[in-house]
């Protein structure tokens, strides 16, 4: 009688754990970041777009701006001085 009491409990305890576990807490705001590409928008950069299509980014809440790049940006310079990350 008192293992069956023990086992009842425990499975409470392992289904009350479970379930905090899964239950979302408090919404935070995502996290902003800026993608410098390295060129304008093509398929070379097909992974970025298939995340944000799926919704990869929002699943880590995460805001994902996708910035064309070029001749006239230096990307290193841009994340360098926290304009870009």
């Amino acid at each position: 009688m008192v293992k069956s009491v023990k086992l009842s409990l425990f499975i409470v305890l392992v289904i009350t754990v479970a379930s905090a576990c899964t239950t979302k807490t408090t919404a935070l705001p995502p996290d902003e970041i800026s993608v410098r590409l390295k060129w304008l928008h093509g398929v070379q950069f097909a992974g970025f777009y298939i995340a944000e299509q799926q919704g990869f980014f929002d699943e880590e809440n995460l805001s994902v701006t996708l910035e064309e790049g070029g001749l006239d940006y230096d990307e290193i310079d841009l994340v360098s001085t926290g304009q870009n990350d």
